[in-house]
């Protein structure tokens, strides 16, 4: 009898683990982590290049391509190259950061700041608040008077009910008492 438990026990618990396994795949998580082994696996093998595309609207795909025998891959038509130097690690896959139209990949330890020095930059991030509530309570102003008109409406409502169940048990009370000490009157 304990065995057929344990049986039934251990069939429940692979019956679970078959399908929360079923329902990662399914889902956009285990599908992406899936693909993600797939690539880094081809890109050990070699002849696979993951870059990061930047748009000219700022929207960056990852992009995972064969590369043609001469080093280069295409994307939209277009071909791009790659730089050993210029590559960086994202998510666990050495990766090329390419600007759209731009055939070589963007040097990330180059990248000009604009000539704000760190100091400056201390400056800019430590004047700003991380939480204005003046602001804040300004641009919520018609939400907490509407909540408050609610509330308000709500406690009236609260404190006519409290008075008419006030004066029901007040009256009730009082007609209670009444009979209770009335003489009692008949025959037995």
């Amino acid at each position: 009898m304990a065995e057929n438990g344990l049986i039934a026990a251990i069939a429940i618990s692979i019956l679970i683990n078959v399908f929360v396994i079923a329902f990662m795949f399914a889902t956009g998580i285990g599908q992406d982590c899936w693909r993600r082994f797939r690539n880094k696996q081809k890109h050990k093998k070699g002849g696979y290049v993951n870059s990061l595309m930047v748009s000219k609207d700022g929207v960056v795909n990852e992009v995972f391509k064969k590369v043609d025998s001469y080093g280069k891959f295409n994307y939209k038509g277009k071909s791009y190259v790659r730089t050993p130097r210029m590559r960086t690690n994202f998510r666990g896959i050495p990766t090329f950061i390419h600007k759209e139209d731009t055939p070589s990949p963007v040097d990330v330890f180059e990248i000009d700041d604009g000539g704000m020095s760190c100091g400056e930059l201390d400056d800019v991030m430590n004047s700003q608040t991380n939480f204005d509530f003046r602001l804040w309570l300004q641009s919520m102003l018609p939400f907490v008077l509407i909540g408050a008109a609610i509330l308000v409406g709500a406690i009236g409502l609260l404190a006519y009910y409290d008075y008419m169940t006030f004066q029901m048990l007040r009256d009730g009370t009082f007609k209670a008492v009444q009979i209770a000490a009335a003489p009692i009157t008949g025959s037995v």
